[in-house]
């Protein structure tokens, strides 16, 4: 499951693109967690900023969405929210990536690109 779940340095902390996210919660449509999100906005922030990105709609065109970048606490809760079958292993799998993060063991990249360790530049 850690292998589904990517850290990315987004604003100088690490943070999980809502839908690597997702595809590790199995939901089939990118906008169900984007609605998840946009539903629970405000609790979501109460944890940190949501900061997001242009999202590319794909091969397939389409019009463009928002990728949001979600920190430790903001990701155990959409997990939470999500209600899905995979939803209590996710969230053991976010935990351990996190904490493998904070101990120097994890793998963390920019958005979009290759895993680094953490501090190193």
């Amino acid at each position: 499951m850690n292998a589904l779940i990517t850290v990315s340095a987004v604003e100088g902390e690490p943070r999980v693109l809502d839908t690597d996210l997702a595809a590790a919660l199995g939901m089939v449509k990118v906008r169900d967690i984007r609605k998840l999100i946009h539903r629970n906005h405000a609790e979501l922030e109460g944890f940190g900023g949501l900061p997001c990105r242009t999202a590319n709609p794909g091969p397939l065109g389409g019009r463009p969405g928002k990728a949001f970048y979600l920190n430790e606490e903001q990701a155990l809760l959409v997990a939470m929210f999500s209600r899905t079958e995979r939803a209590k292993e996710v969230r053991a799998a976010l935990v351990r990536v996190f904490a493998a993060w904070r101990k120097g063991n994890g793998q963390i990249g920019a958005p979009g690109g290759s895993g680094s360790q953490p501090g190193a530049n």
